[in-house]
């Protein structure tokens, strides 16, 4: 994975925007008062003519104290001003909806402008557009830091819509220099110096921080980690500790005898430059060994006990474009996985099955069921990018044979008929064992049916029509995306359902 600095997220000055073309200030529209002149004086919501829009205190038409502009693209600044140009502590954030009455500036109508007088030059344009967030910031965002005449300079923290965490460190004239922390949404988190330039991690002795797993505890100290040398936001060459200590950051000798791990991110024909350096990491938390599903030949299962919630395995592999898989039979598509928001699958072929060939990542290995105790979650990696993941739904004890449902695409019919089915299982606690069956009311009828009783008529038909044969029914389908649902998930299916429908009798 390459770590980069985004563009920082500042105002523009008066003379250059975002975009780096000549920003014009022209007043287009003010709601407020004016003075004799014209100009915004006091509390005013003012239209620029470049788009830009502006709530709070002006004098004599230059923004003074508190303050809240939004920009074209979306981007919402609210701090205070001196002169016109931010200075002191700020928030910027994508979108929102602001009501030009509010007092964003904090000052109480009525306030005294000497000389004002009302003007409202066009329409009243006192709330927010919604508009699409540039990608440097993220829709929802928000950076909290300290501008000095204008730019981002000091300590900073941004974090995502939820709140979660994303950077920590500084910033100088708009870009991240110093120290700096970055955490990704995986749980991963990446800690050292960046490039004062770029803004991206730069540093001999950078720290790549795992998400908390099974061995692992929340503390720094409990956290598996590679640590070493990263150039331009890439890992260029580190090695492993576990249990994780502040005194393991420093350079990677060269004599080491340690693994060194590099940046090694997957293509169309090559899955790993080292197919046989196993993920450190996942080593530690999962294991292959013969699936407990009759006929499913290979299977995931945890090494040691493992909460829900949990990072455990991961999944890479040659990366194909979505519309070569889609052409696909069946027997190419045993361990396809689509990447989120992007036109290309994660893909582990045939010839790389077997353990003794590929395990780089091993997060291929695990099995489908119904009613899993994990999924296929996205994940940043050091080495091998942009992959997929598997984390845990509910606790997995050490030994336990890992499932994931594989979500295949079955028709609007039958995946109506299963989100029914599966509605009224939580219903009545979660699983086939638990509780009495409970009938469904089916929107396309309009009449009282039993879920299970229609997805089992559903699924028999499906089948019959395949007319699978036994090898067939035991492949090993692609987790998302692909053609539709093998024969071999189909049977399942009905096996499922039959016993979800004999348990709730």
């Amino acid at each position: 994975m390459k770590l980069r600095e985004p563009a920082a997220a500042a105002e523009p000055s008066s003379d250059e925007e975002q975009d780096g073309e000549v920003d014009d200030e022209t007043i287009a529209a003010v709601h407020g008062p004016c003075d004799q002149q014209g100009l915004p004086h006091g509390r005013c919501s003012v239209v620029y003519a470049s788009g830009l829009r502006f709530w709070g205190r002006l004098v004599h038409g230059v923004r003074q104290g508190r303050g809240v502009m939004q920009f074209p693209d979306g981007m919402v600044i609210r701090g205070v001003y001196r002169d016109g140009e931010l200075n002191g502590p700020a928030v910027v954030a994508m979108g929102g909806d602001q009501d030009e009455d509010e007092d964003e500036s904090g000052e109480e109508d009525g306030a005294d402008h000497d000389g004002d007088h009302d003007n409202d030059t066009g329409d009243r344009t006192g709330e927010f557009m919604t508009a699409e967030a540039p990608a440097h910031v993220g829709t929802g965002s928000r950076l909290e830091g300290t501008y000095e005449d204008g730019l981002l300079n000091g300590p900073a923290v941004e974090r995502a819509a939820d709140g979660s965490l994303l950077f920590r460190g500084q910033y100088r004239d708009n870009v991240r220099c110093g120290r700096c922390s970055f955490y990704m949404p995986d749980g991963g988190e990446y800690h050292g110096l960046v490039d004062e330039t770029s803004g991206a991690l730069s540093d001999a002795a950078a720290v790549y921080l795992y998400p908390p797993a099974g061995d692992a505890g929340k503390d720094h100290e409990q956290r598996h980690a590679l640590i070493g040398c990263w150039r331009d936001g890439q890992m260029v060459r580190a090695v492993h500790r576990f249990p994780y200590a502040p005194a393991d950051a420093r350079p990677v000798a060269e004599t080491t005898t340690d693994t060194v791990y590099t940046c090694d991110e997957s293509t169309e024909t090559c899955a790993s430059a080292t197919p046989l350096v196993e993920d450190p990491f996942e080593a530690c938390q999962v294991t292959v060994a013969g699936s407990t599903v009759p006929g499913a030949g290979e299977g995931l299962f945890a090494r040691c006990a493992l909460p829900a919630g949990v990072v455990c395995s991961l999944y890479s592999g040659v990366r194909v474009q979505q519309a070569e898989v889609d052409l696909r039979d069946w027997d190419r598509c045993h361990n396809t996985i689509s990447l989120d928001s992007q036109d290309i699958v994660i893909d582990v072929p045939p010839h790389l099955n077997d353990t003794a060939v590929y395990c780089a990542t091993l997060g291929h290995k695990a099995n489908h069921s119904f009613t899993p105790n994990a999924k296929y979650d996205s994940f940043s990696h050091p080495r091998f990018g942009d992959i997929k993941c598997v984390r845990t739904l509910t606790p997995v004890a050490a030994g336990d044979e890992i499932f994931c449902c594989y979500d295949y695409e079955l028709g609007a019919e039958l995946n109506e008929m299963l989100r029914e089915v599966k509605k009224q299982l939580q219903r009545q606690g979660g699983g086939p064992s638990q509780g009495k069956r409970k009938r469904a009311r089916l929107s396309e009828t309009g009449t009282h049916v039993s879920a299970e009783g229609t997805l089992l008529r559903l699924l028999n038909e499906a089948i019959d029509a395949a007319a699978a044969s036994p090898a067939q029914a035991q492949d090993k389908g692609a987790k998302k995306g692909g053609p539709e649902a093998p024969a071999w998930y189909l049977l399942a299916l009905r096996h499922w359902a039959q016993q979800s429908l004999a348990a709730n009798q």
